[in-house]
């Protein structure tokens, strides 16, 4: 757990604190405002795409082994990174870190799950989720706290001890043979999917720069949907699909797709707003409004083993939508934010978030993972986690247009005005889109209610 914990953490801390220290890079390679832009969408265009076929490759070469392929994959990356003196350079290793990523991420859950006793595993997940979300979270406060004591190469080239430890640590490390599948990859749907997926982020990515009706965003957004067309046509003539069909059977893995697609936009959007809100309006400098991010982590932090505790006696729909409900009370907080409302009013909105997240993200990974064989843990999780950064880059490509939209029709108006204006519109879509979920996942079909419920179904599949 120390391990995962740990490999969890770092994957996190890159998701967020790359941002923060957009400036200084610039400042020193002389990059473009569109150059930057790379530095994080390179990340996240490696981490999303490949998710659900490494979770796939996991589960048919072992999650251990694919651990200890990622672990080495991220940090070679961060150490490209880290030494970079061109943009070439610098976001071919943020991609090498994402690609990493993607396969770290894709392998955590399952481990945890699969080296968990049954009736402690709601807990012990409920931690590792919460460690990674405490990451997310405190990824821009340790990257300006680096970046004001050293230089901007420090947060990524401190990954690369920790990436040599974790594969130390691993090293002896191996697989059951019982949790390996033995059914075939399936290498036309994974590259297709992967394809898709890859396509269809870089589309999404892009359209901020070149907009949505650009050759660039049109032609990757058409050449997505070819690449998922294929794919979904191989899938229904293969006699074992890529993807198994029983992850959503009775609502079990639908509950938790929604709640964790919109969970991850809300909370992609909550940063996104605090960070800006607190720099641009209240002037507050880049360290210290990653302090008051704090606001958030401390209830993720405690109250992450409460909610997976929780699912051994609870209905996880319950726990999800009430959660969702949260999320967007603290959503709407930002729908009524002014120009003098100050600090207090930001931290009562970002600690709102922690509380909601600890139950959106921890219950909807325990609800993925509800009932599934040993040999499929790996594909479960790179489910959850594909629908999981979908979430947050499509939501966060929604909110920043809308945003970017609102300050346009503001013009003439003060900056710090015109962007509290701006800001209600989307504020307010977006907590009506976390209602919402919590009503789809209120009504998805029952299934297992219980995470204690679910573990002899798990057992008795294996």
């Amino acid at each position: 757990m120390i391990v995962l914990c740990a490999v969890n953490v770092i994957v996190a801390l890159d998701f967020l604190g790359a941002s923060v220290l957009l400036n200084p890079i610039g400042r020193d390679l002389h990059l473009s405002t569109a150059d930057l832009a790379w530095v994080v969408n390179g990340y996240l265009l490696t981490l999303a795409a490949p998710l659900i076929a490494a979770g796939r490759a996991a589960d048919r070469w072992g999650a251990v082994r694919l651990t200890r392929i990622g672990i080495v994959i991220f940090g070679a990356g961060a150490l490209v990174t880290g030494l970079a003196s061109t943009v070439e350079v610098l976001v071919g290793g943020r991609m090498v870190q994402g690609l990493g990523a993607s396969v770290l991420a894709a392998t955590g859950l399952t481990l945890v799950n699969s080296s968990t006793a049954p009736g402690n595993r709601g807990r012990v997940v409920g931690i590792w989720a919460g460690v990674g979300a405490v990451g997310s979270a405190a990824g821009p406060l340790v990257a300006g706290l680096i970046e004001s004591v050293s230089v901007w190469r420090m947060f990524f080239l401190i990954d690369v001890p920790v990436a040599l430890l974790v594969w130390w640590w691993l090293r002896a490390a191996q697989d059951d043979p019982a949790t390996r599948s033995r059914a075939p990859l399936g290498i036309g749907s994974a590259v297709a999917l992967t394809a898709g997926l890859g396509l269809g982020v870089f589309s999404v990515l892009q359209a901020p720069e070149s907009g949505w009706g650009s050759g660039p965003v049109v032609g990757a957004g058409i050449a997505a949907l070819g690449a998922l067309t294929w794919f979904v046509v191989e899938e229904m003539r293969a006699a074992k699909p890529f993807i198994d069909r029983t992850l959503f059977a009775h609502g079990r893995g639908t509950a938790a797709s929604v709640t964790a697609f919109v969970g991850n936009a809300a909370f992609a959007g909550v940063a996104f707003f605090a960070s800006l809100y607190l720099q641009q309006v209240q002037g507050l400098s880049a360290v210290s409004a990653g302090a008051v991010f704090l606001a958030m982590t401390v209830p993720l932090i405690a109250l992450s083993p409460v909610a997976g505790t929780l699912t051994q006696r609870v209905d996880v729909r319950l726990l999800m939508a009430a959660g969702m409900l949260v999320v967007a009370g603290s959503v709407a907080v930002f729908a009524v934010l002014g120009t003098e409302s100050g600090i207090v009013t930001v931290a009562v909105a970002l600690a709102l978030s922690g509380i909601g997240q600890a139950f959106v993200f921890d219950v909807s990974n325990i609800a993925a993972m509800r009932g599934v064989t040993a040999t499929a843990g790996g594909l479960a999780s790179g489910v959850v986690n594909e629908v999981r950064q979908l979430g947050a880059l499509i939501g966060l490509a929604a909110v920043g247009g809308a945003l970017a939209s609102g300050q346009r029709h503001a013009a003439g108006r003060g900056g710090a005005q015109r962007f509290v204006d701006a800001l209600h519109s989307p504020s307010w879509a977006l907590a009506g889109v976390c209602v919402a979920a919590a009503i789809v996942v209120v009504l998805s079909p029952q299934g297992a209610g219980t995470d204690a419920g679910t573990d002899t179904l798990a057992a008795t599949d294996h």
